[in-house]
């Protein structure tokens, strides 16, 4: 475990790094640079008041496919506990390591594919992504950019 101190409050952290893929001038980079190295994933954000309706730019663009749905109606009833980057995070949040190879089955297979998925079931070929709820530390938050409108 390490700890970073930003804006007065120390947060314990946790290991290994994980790594996001994302642009060079993404509003996560800029918001994570604001926060000096600390932001909430959406999943806090809307349990806030006020806030509920708050979404990612993925699930605003994937909400209303059927697999999505089906994964996470399997989610909410078998794994209720698990909620969706290099990024450190911060001791205290929840998180889920996942193999997303399981979200690239058909229909039919959506079912058991979403509980192998939560159960963190890996393939043969595994591509592997983390899910968090909680907070995330970017230790280069320096170093990215901020928009200008």
């Amino acid at each position: 475990m390490s700890f970073v101190t930003t804006r007065g409050t120390t947060y314990e952290l946790e290991e290994p790094r994980y790594w996001h893929l994302t642009q060079p001038n993404d509003i996560l980079l800029h918001n994570a640079r604001l926060g000096e190295g600390i932001r909430w994933t959406v999943s806090v954000l809307a349990e806030q008041s006020g806030m509920q309706d708050v979404v990612t730019r993925y699930s605003l663009l994937r909400h209303d496919t059927s697999r999505e749905q089906r994964f996470e109606a399997i989610r909410r009833q078998h794994f209720p506990d698990h909620q969706a980057v290099g990024a450190l995070i911060v001791a205290g949040g929840r998180w889920h390591r996942a193999d997303a190879r399981w979200l690239d089955r058909s229909p039919a297979e959506w079912d058991n594919s979403a509980r192998s998925y939560w159960a963190g079931e890996i393939t043969a070929d595994p591509r592997l992504e983390v899910i968090a709820h909680g907070g995330l530390y970017f230790p280069e938050w320096r170093t990215f950019s901020l928009l200008t409108p």
